[in-house]
């Protein structure tokens, strides 16, 4: 913690009174197009809208590093108890459990159990319901911290952290070679790995958006396309994600999602790596350089510790370079097992 006083205002928040836990899952199908890709998650989306339906759904498509097209979705139940029951409808058992080996397209499905201590959060300053920011903060109570604009804050924010080193289980890895396409593939997701999704809304802003395309997207953008290729900074994943309506439209909302091996390769990529720094310059330039003007964007994150046995991953007829499947080699007990065609 540091008594520098922050050079601007941003917002943070926490879980609703009586909420210790939710539930976070991504639902993606991958393939060839985006099309194609849209096409099969169309077949996840009216299961997601049964049942227990969760307190939050987020919709987006993008290209992985790859070359690979995925239409996700991005889940979140306030009550991880409802998730289950959700999970155990018939159809959505069906659903998962019928999923081809062969052919063009691919599904994952990976949650995340994240208590009430292990998330932190930053935003800039909008009320989030008049800006429609998705993730936790349409249903709760967002406002002012101090706790932000130095190193390290990031973990001041995660009160787990006060009593806890939140040190990942797997410390570095290296890519597996194993063929994963035409299999179904459970991978246990190791103790403390890191979740982040950071986002940006651009739909009612003249002032900020001109520049940040110019100047903050650009660099952004590079320094999540290396980590996408980097193992050796711990991050598992990345992905750069365009947001949608539930529809499928695109909107004028982006986020990208990262999966790191702890909060401390988060940490250092984000304080030490010329990637990190020239986002971090170009951001403060960019909300120092507008005479007072307030912000009109909106720009925040979540970032979340998994505690050990928290998280889940299955993967489908996926490239080994999806998820969790990227660490393979590193991981006992995975389970490959013939699905239903």
């Amino acid at each position: 913690m540091t008594d520098t006083e922050p050079r601007f205002e941003m917002w943070s928040t926490t879980y609703p009174e009586g909420v210790t836990e939710i539930l976070f899952a991504q639902f993606g199908a991958q393939a060839p197009t985006l099309d194609e890709a849209n096409s099969a998650l169309g077949e996840i989306i009216p299961l997601v809208e049964q049942g227990d339906v969760p307190t939050v759904l987020d919709r987006g498509q993008f290209v992985d590093a790859y070359g690979y097209a995925h239409a996700t979705l991005m889940v979140y139940w306030f009550d991880p108890e409802a998730y289950a029951r959700w999970s155990a409808q018939p159809a959505v058992q069906e659903f998962w459990s019928s999923r081809p080996l062969s052919g063009p397209v691919g599904y994952y499905r990976e949650t995340a159990v994240i208590p009430r201590d292990h998330i932190e959060t930053l935003y800039t300053p909008h009320d989030p319901k008049e800006y429609d920011t998705p993730g936790i903060a349409q249903h709760v109570e967002v406002g002012p911290t101090k706790v932000h604009d130095y190193w390290g804050s990031a973990r001041d924010r995660i009160t787990a952290s006060e009593h806890d080193d939140l040190d990942g289980e797997l410390f570095e890895y290296t890519p597996t070679e194993v063929d994963t396409k035409g299999k179904r593939i459970e991978v246990p997701v190791p103790g403390n790995v890191c979740l982040i999704r950071t986002a940006q809304d651009w739909r009612k802003s003249t002032v900020f958006k001109d520049d940040y395309f110019a100047n903050v997207g650009p660099v952004k953008d590079a320094g999540v396309d290396y980590l996408a290729v980097s193992p050796a900074t711990g991050c598992i994943q990345t992905r750069k994600i365009d947001e949608q309506s539930i529809d499928g439209d695109v909107i004028e909302r982006s986020c990208t999602i990262g999966w790191f091996l702890s909060l401390e390769h988060l940490m250092t990529w984000s304080r030490a790596h010329r990637t990190h720094l020239e986002i971090y310059g170009a951001f403060f330039e960019m909300m120092m350089g507008k005479d007072g003007e307030p912000m009109d964007m909106s720009l925040w994150h979540e970032v979340s510790v998994i505690p050990k046995d928290a998280a889940t991953s299955l993967y489908v007829n996926c490239h080994n370079r999806t998820g969790f499947l990227t660490i393979l080699d590193h991981v006992d007990g995975h389970v490959l097992e013939p699905a239903k065609t």
